[in-house]
């Protein structure tokens, strides 16, 4: 069973995934990030690197949450493992022409920092 946890780094919200991006966390997933704008966040970091498989549920949350983060003038990047199955469904969806996407959470916090937003 999939799980996320939330933190928050320097400003930027973080959303965790543990386990298969797919349509069992996929609305809990979506509540989380509407909240989390509806709250003013406007920096959101998204950490796939615990993620066992995504299907596309879980690639169509990420674009929602891309959109909803533009939006209302926001920023959001990724945080992907260099191997593995979420590496490769990313990869033949192309989406890695459309986020910006970390190896570390370090790297995209300062990156997201120094970012401005509306």
């Amino acid at each position: 069973m999939a799980t996320l946890e939330t933190s928050t780094k320097d400003g930027v919200f973080i959303v965790s995934v543990t386990g298969y991006f797919g349509m069992d966390i996929g609305a809990k997933f979506r509540e989380v990030v509407k909240d989390q704008i509806d709250r003013g966040i406007r920096k959101l970091l998204i950490d796939l690197r615990n993620g066992t498989g995504m299907d596309s549920t879980g690639v169509g949350n990420l674009v929602i949450a891309y959109t909803q983060m533009a939006n209302s003038g926001g920023q959001l990047a990724l945080i992907v493992p260099p191997t593995g199955k979420i590496n490769d469904t990313l990869h033949l969806t192309k989406i890695f022409s459309v986020f910006r996407v970390f190896d570390s959470v370090d790297g995209a916090v300062q990156d997201l920092a120094k970012t401005k937003t509306a």
